[in-house]
């Protein structure tokens, strides 16, 4: 019987070296070769009391994916995506450590396949050592803190002084925003945590498991002190994601804050032991019930960042804006305008109801403007809700639906807005 390539697909082998994350940096090895990664977590940690090891063990767990996972092309695969992708990394009783549980969650949200293999640690896992408790901090909570809208306007509308909030930059510009924007809300600078993990020459441009990387920073950080919940503020209607056409099913549609992903994360999370519960406080939630929420700050709202490529540095332009075109852009925009009557602070690059050019194959800027306007075509429909993944049994499937028409009537009336008759014309409209 004659095989070819995609009977047997090339496995790579990524492990990190050392149980110790500390001094700027994380060393692995991939498929044989020895590489360092920047990691700069001492600012998580600052002051607190040493991570519980089980965290700790997290959140190697989820390094050793992230770096594989931008380590790893997808175009080097013989169906120019699913990968074959084992994952090493210390802990104390590999025996018992949540192996089976890891897998499902990285498979679901990558759709890549992934064996995990923790291995015996020689010292016990730690993370920036060398910090010592100097900060008496509480936390009834730790919200993930990205620089985008929603998490910034869930911060502006729970102003207690007894959160904390966490915040993960692969890109230098994102720090500085994630400062800014947590300044401008009035809070102490030592409420914010950021952390930073990258690698230095990546090869993928996706990062899928990007969500499970920064859930398990804000987890460790939780658990060091005994803060019962980590909330992951998203927009119910970028949550689900229901892929907007058939070619973008499956993990081509990013699923980081799916209610299923944060079940098979809260899943690792209890087979370890950890007392942190993950809940999604906008789950329920269109864009513009956020914006709503959060009015009172829409000069900060404006100052957020919602793309999906906000540095286009393969273009020559390496600042760090919402372009304006792509789906996240398209979803912000209406949320902002339904809640302000139309009006939206935010500079974008283009305006793609503005932008005659935008179907231009050269431009690359017309794919999401196309696959929003298929989806508006037809009303959404219930059984669109599991279409990616089931759905957690204290769910309500009728308040999901309520919000994804709602979210379907501001896409479509933020279209309507000043859609000039030349784009009109060249969308087919």
């Amino acid at each position: 019987m004659n095989t070819t390539a995609a009977d047997n697909p090339t496995q790579h082998h990524l492990s990190i070296s050392s149980p110790v994350i500390d001094k700027g940096h994380v060393k692995y090895t991939l498929d044989g070769t020895s590489h360092q990664a920047s990691a700069k977590i001492k600012t998580l940690t600052a002051g607190l009391p040493s991570v519980d090891t089980p965290a700790v063990e997290l959140f190697l767990a989820a390094t050793a994916a992230w770096l594989a996972d931008r380590s790893i092309p997808r175009n080097g695969q013989p169906d120019r995506w699913k990968r074959h992708i084992n994952i090493a990394f210390p802990v104390t009783n590999p025996t018992t450590w949540p192996s089976a549980q890891t897998e499902r969650l990285l498979r679901f949200l990558s759709n890549d396949h992934w064996t995990v293999t923790p291995y015996q640690a020689t010292q016990q896992p730690t993370l920036s050592p060398s910090q010592l408790p100097l900060i008496a901090l509480e936390a009834d909570a730790v919200d993930l803190f990205s620089g985008g809208l929603d998490s910034y306007a869930f911060a502006a509308a729970n102003p207690e002084n007894n959160r904390l909030a966490v915040g993960h930059w692969d890109m230098g510009p994102l720090k500085g925003l994630q400062e800014r924007l947590h300044d401008d809300l009035g809070r102490s600078p030592d409420r914010l945590r950021w952390f930073h993990v990258a690698v230095k020459e990546s090869t993928e441009d996706t990062s899928r498991t990007r969500g499970f990387l920064f859930a398990a920073a804000a987890v460790a950080v939780a658990a060091t002190l005994r803060a019962p919940t980590v909330t992951i503020p998203e927009n119910g209607f970028v949550a689900l994601n229901v892929p907007l056409t058939a070619s973008r099913t499956g993990a081509l549609s990013t699923r980081s804050t799916h209610p299923h992903t944060l079940t098979l994360i809260g899943n690792v999370i209890q087979a370890l032991g950890i007392d942190v519960q993950l809940d999604n406080p906008w789950l329920y939630s269109t864009k513009g019930d956020i914006t709503r929420a959060a009015l009172t700050q829409l000069g900060g709202i404006a100052a957020t960042v919602s793309c999906s490529h906000p540095t286009e540095r393969w273009r020559g332009d390496a600042t760090y804006s919402n372009c304006g075109y792509c789906y996240p852009c398209l979803v912000r925009r209406s949320g902002i305008e339904a809640a302000t009557g139309g009006t939206d602070p935010t500079t974008y690059k283009f305006d793609p109801r503005t932008d005659v050019d935008i179907t231009n194959p050269k431009t690359d800027r017309r794919a999401d403007i196309y696959a929003v306007i298929a989806r508006l075509a037809s009303d959404p429909h219930p059984r669109d809700l599991v279409r990616t993944a089931p759905l957690p049994p204290d769910v309500d499937r009728e308040r999901l639906q309520d919000m994804r028409e709602r979210s379907h009537r501001e896409l479509r009336t933020m279209l309507d807005n000043g859609m000039t008759a030349q784009v009109r014309r060249n969308l087919g409209l």
